[in-house]
């Protein structure tokens, strides 16, 4: 007797529940909130690296092109030196010293001109430098979020937690999750299945 009530009872339950939507039984077994560590993901994710290698290499570049400059400075700087010694040589007549002076003066300029420039080009490459990482970064992170969106949506999660983002006093902005709840490995996982 005992068995033949409860047959009627779960089916009675199952059809209570058949046309319930999943967001009434998600509300039901409370809100899935799941948590993951962003600069984790971003330092792992192999778009990041190739980003760097890019970055590395224009620094390179740039530090070969202002050694070049560097490397005139340099030559013409010994030439004026080499221009004043023989300014103050007495065996020359007056005459070639005021032409070796005049070929100073304008060395001199020349110079002045080149070191200006070779600053003015430091600190572009520097700007461009800061742009270039300023922009993938930019792109990184947002490519990031999107996929951190897109894995909740696929799973089922209500809200995701960055557990690496801080306050504005420096503190964790979360002071403990259980580690259940941590999708970073999964994430950076699904991140880099494109990795060539």
């Amino acid at each position: 007797m005992n068995g033949s009530v409860r047959i009627p009872l779960i089916l009675l339950a199952l059809a209570a529940t058949a046309g319930t939507s999943p967001r009434v039984i998600a509300q039901e077994r409370g809100p899935r909130i799941v948590v993951v560590q962003l600069d984790r993901v971003f330092n792992e994710f192999y778009k990041t690296k190739l980003a760097g290698a890019q970055i590395e290499t224009r620094k390179q570049e740039i530090r070969e092109e202002l050694k070049a400059r560097e490397t005139q400075l340099v030559a013409l700087d010994k030439e004026l030196s080499e221009l004043r010694v023989q300014i103050n040589d007495t065996a020359l007549s007056d005459e070639q010293r005021g032409q070796l002076r005049e070929t100073a003066a304008d060395k001199q300029l020349r110079f002045n001109e080149m070191q200006e420039q070779a600053r003015q080009v430091a600190e572009l490459r520097n700007k461009e430098l800061e742009d270039m990482s300023r922009r993938m970064r930019r792109g990184l992170v947002e490519e990031i979020r999107e996929a951190v969106r897109e894995f909740a949506r696929v799973q089922g999660y209500d809200a995701v937690f960055d557990a690496s983002g801080q306050t504005l006093n420096g503190v964790e902005a979360l002071i403990y999750f259980d580690d259940k709840l941590d999708i970073t490995d999964r994430v950076i996982e699904t991140m880099n299945r494109g990795a060539k």
